[in-house]
């Protein structure tokens, strides 16, 4: 014997600026008893200048489950920017430790994670050489109190060939 189960998803996302969109997401699970339901909305963006040069992207999103009252949001913000040959990203994101989108994935909760990477990409004047990247990554990760889970710098490069 399985339950019967409501499930509702709602997404709308708006072109606007020409390369840039907004979004809004809904989903409900209802079994179709008031005390066992799980709601989620939430919110996105991403907006690019300069010819795709700058892009700041995120999302905001909070669930609704019976029981819990509060730290159930969850949150991301990116910045990238490319300048000729360099290319710098960092983000951000917060998921607090009773976010719980029922109808979702969340790989891991409770957590702050703080990132930054850059790169310089030069293209030099070979014949069979496309491009050289070179640079580093850094990632910081901790749980809501602030206390360190893990971090990572990790330093790469790699060429592309022309065939």
């Amino acid at each position: 014997d399985v339950a019967r189960t409501n499930v509702s998803l709602v997404r709308v996302r708006r072109d606007v600026f020409g390369r840039s969109n907004i979004g809004i997401i809904a989903i409900n699970r209802s079994p179709g008893e008031k005390t066992d339901h799980n709601r989620s909305l939430g919110g996105d963006f991403s907006f690019s200048f300069f010819n795709s040069a700058l892009n700041l992207r995120g999302f905001y999103a909070k669930t609704w489950t019976p029981g819990v009252e509060s730290e159930d949001v969850a949150g991301m913000a990116e910045l990238d920017l490319k300048k000729g040959k360099f290319e710098f990203q960092t983000s951000y994101l917060d998921v607090q430790k009773n976010f719980n989108p029922e109808v979702g994935f969340v790989p891991r909760d409770d957590i702050r994670r703080f990132k930054a990477s850059g790169r310089w990409s030069p293209r030099p004047n070979s014949p069979r050489i496309r491009r050289f990247s070179i640079g580093p990554r850094f990632t910081y990760l901790m749980d809501q109190n602030n206390l360190l889970q893990s971090r990572d710098f990790e330093f790469s490069s790699f060429m592309n060939l022309e065939v």
